[in-house]
This record gives structure tokens, sequence and C-alpha cells, in this order.
């Protein structure tokens, strides 16, 4: 249930307005993983969510509960949309950001879009084919 904080504000004329400021529980990630070996693990939700949790096991410790990520859907792309609790949104972007490898291969995350609304997430992206991504991105 989205927590409501009140805001009291006075402007110039004094007459008092209130606000209201809605703080959704959870937050969305957009976000992709690419693989050095073209044949690698195949990209599955099941492999994002396993991804997700051992990357920050590894960082924060046994801090992130599987129940705590659900992985909404994968797009076209390979890239997927996970629902993660607000309070852990960050520990999970910082941990998959410094993730280099997974079950012995390695491997790059991009978190592509975080938002607290879902809407906002987008579908595919245009510019994604999957093809040579990692030397892209390994070349920098």
């Amino acid at each position: 249930r989205p927590q409501v904080r009140p805001v009291e504000e006075g402007g110039s004329t004094g007459i008092r307005t209130l606000k209201q400021t809605i703080v959704p529980d959870t937050c969305y990630l957009h976000i992709r993983v690419l693989f050095e070996s073209k044949s690698g693990p195949e990209v599955t939700p099941r492999l994002y969510k396993s991804l997700c949790l051992s990357a920050v096991k590894s960082l924060h410790g046994d801090s992130l509960f599987a129940s705590e990520i659900d992985v909404l859907d994968q797009l076209p792309d390979g890239s997927a949309i996970l629902r993660v609790a607000r309070r852990s949104y960050s520990m999970l972007w910082g941990a998959v950001t410094v993730m280099s490898s997974h079950e012995g291969e390695a491997c790059r995350v991009e978190v592509l879009k975080v938002s607290p609304f879902a809407v906002s997430v987008p579908g595919p992206l245009p510019h994604s084919d999957g093809e040579d991504e990692w030397e892209r991105y390994a070349t920098s």
C-alpha cells in the first residue's frame, strides 16, 4: 500500500493548501544482461532472477529475499522488466551494475531505466539487436 505524505504550503495570499505525495511501495527496473560468450546461457526470466539474487548476495550478503524481486516480462530484445520493493531497489541496482560474471560466465548488466511507475517503463528498445552488444562495450 503506497505511503501518503501530506505537505502543507502557504502562499503569499495567505491561503493554506494541502498537497499529498504518493510514494509507491515498489520500483520497476528495465535491465539487460550481456554475456561475453555467444554460447553463454540462455537468457530467461529465471536467469534474470537468479542473476539478481546472486549479485545482491555477493555484494551485500543475504539481505534481499527472492520474494522481493519479480520478473514481470522479458521483452523481445532480451531485456527484462523487474518489480522490486522500494526499500531494496538501490541495493539491487548497485549490485547488478558492478557484477562481472554469473556462474563462471563473463557478463555485464545494463540498467536501462528505473521508475516508481510501471507505465513509464518502455517496451523493446529499437536499437537493440543483441548481436554485437558485448563487443561494443568490451572495447570502450
